[in-house]
Parts: structure tokens; sequence; C-alpha cells
């Protein structure tokens, strides 16, 4: 049993994930790792047979097995979470690693589509399966762009799949016309991309609503808000959609008014 608080200390909404990280490299590494300054337990705790639990003050390989874990995240404002965690089972390797060029052209005119190495293309093993994502300005432009795409897949079918997903992914902009496919090989890819075997979406760019999240921690106080004031049409819209909400008075009173410091039920209503 240990925790990530001895490492890092508070971090609020972090926190969560923070366990959830140093558990999953535990489990990667079949290593369990010592609570960071921890040196002497408190004698009060009767761990043995009465509790079978044990705290490690320095590192512990993890014994050969099915391998899990659970991450706890029991937060003062309530907050109240359990993840249980599994060691993931070992994959053959997929598309074998190859030596191609760092930079390949992808095109037959030499325009427009170009492969880079990936930082994962020269790990030991490749994943089973890549996420190949394309996008465009109009439906047209990106059908046009995945008949490209399609037909050097086809017709190299010893490109590595990795290599082409990457630059795809991250060494282009993003527009509002996408496409995105999972294949386990450059020859299944292009399957996927020709015009009959996929279809295309695209992201509207719809105002999203407005939330207030407090995690009860500190980290609101009294007139935070002050600078909203001016805009009153907010406040207006607020007051109308929110009149029945029980947190309103304390949303009011943390944004608006500066309430008495011994009000704790509205600083901090949890």
């Amino acid at each position: 049993m240990g925790s990530v608080k001895t490492n890092i200390g508070h971090l609020e909404a972090a926190a969560g994930i923070a366990g959830f990280i140093k558990t999953v490299l535990a489990l990667q590494y079949r290593e369990i790792p010592p609570n960071l300054h921890l040196e002497t337990l408190n004698p009060h705790l009767e761990m043995g047979n009465d509790i079978p639990l044990s705290i490690p003050t320095e590192p512990m390989l993890w014994p050969d097995g099915k391998r899990l874990a659970g991450v706890s995240s029991f937060g003062f404002s309530g907050t109240n979470a359990h993840v249980v965690l599994e060691e993931a089972s070992a994959v053959g390797s997929g598309e074998p690693i190859r030596a191609n060029p760092n930079e390949e052209d992808l095109s037959s005119d030499g325009v427009g589509i170009r492969a880079k190495r990936s930082p994962q293309s020269t790990a030991v093993t490749e994943r089973p399966f890549h996420l190949l994502t394309l996008s465009a300005k109009n439906e047209t432009a990106l059908r046009e762009l995945a008949g490209r795409y399609a037909a050097y897949l086809e017709t190299h079918p010893e490109v590595s799949l990795i290599d082409v997903c990457f630059t795809a992914n991250t060494g282009h902009a993003h527009f509002d016309h996408h496409l995105a496919l999972v294949a386990g090989s450059s020859i299944k890819a292009g399957e996927q991309l020709r015009p009959t075997n996929y279809t295309t979406g695209k992201v509207r760019g719809e105002r999203t609503k407005t939330a207030f999240l407090f995690t009860g921690q500190g980290s609101e106080y009294p007139d935070m808000g002050s600078f909203m004031r001016p805009n009153r049409f907010s406040a207006r819209h607020w007051n109308i959609v929110m009149p029945s909400c029980v947190l309103w008075t304390c949303l009011c009173s943390i944004c608006f008014i500066r309430p008495p410091p011994t009000r704790t039920s509205i600083s901090s209503p949890t």
C-alpha cells in the first residue's frame, strides 16, 4: 500500500491521475515503489496477521502471477473514486521495423504527403494497430487526400505504418472535415481508404456551455468574480437560468459580494 502524496504532495484535481500513472508504471516495471521519505512506520498500525497489508519503505519486486492494483482518490471536497488496474498481457510485434529513410515522399507528384520517422518506430515491439487521421477544409479535398494515401499504401506495402500515422496525426494542421481509421498494416489501411469503405465527418464550431467548478481545497475566495461585474447581461442571464439551484447563493457570494469570513457554509459549502 502506498501513496503518491509522499512524492508530490497535494495536486487537487490532478491527484487521481498522478496515482494512476504511478500504478501503471509499477505494473509495467513489475516493481512496487517505496513511499518516499517514510523511514519508520507508525507503531500503532498493527500490520501483519490482523491487517493483511504492508507499506513498503524500499523497492519490492512484484511477484509473478496476475498483477492487479487499485487506485483510490478520496478528495476532501467529496470526490470518491476507485479504479482497478490489471497488468496488460504481452502482445506480439506487429509490422516489423524497417530501415526506411527519415523522410519519404508519399505522393507520385511529390506534393502534399511526407512520412517522418516517429520516436516510437525505433522501439523493439510495435503496437498491433495504429490510428490514422486525415483532415481537409472540405469533403472533396478530404476524399482526394484519402485517395492519395490509399494509392501509396496499397502499392508500397513495405512502408512503416507507424511512420505514416505519426506524420499524418502530428505533422499537419487539423481542419473541419475529418476521417479516421485503425489498421494493423499498410495494406489494411489502404483498403479502408477506398471511397466506399469510409465515411467522413465535420467538426462543428458550436459554442460550448460554461460551467463553474470549485474543488473545495481553497481555490475559491470571496469576490473572486468581481471582474465580471461590468458584464451585467451575464449576471442577469445566470439569474434567469439558475434561480432554483441551491448553489446559486454560494456562487453569487463568491463571485459578486464579500460575505463575512465566518460564513464557511458559503465559502466552503461542502
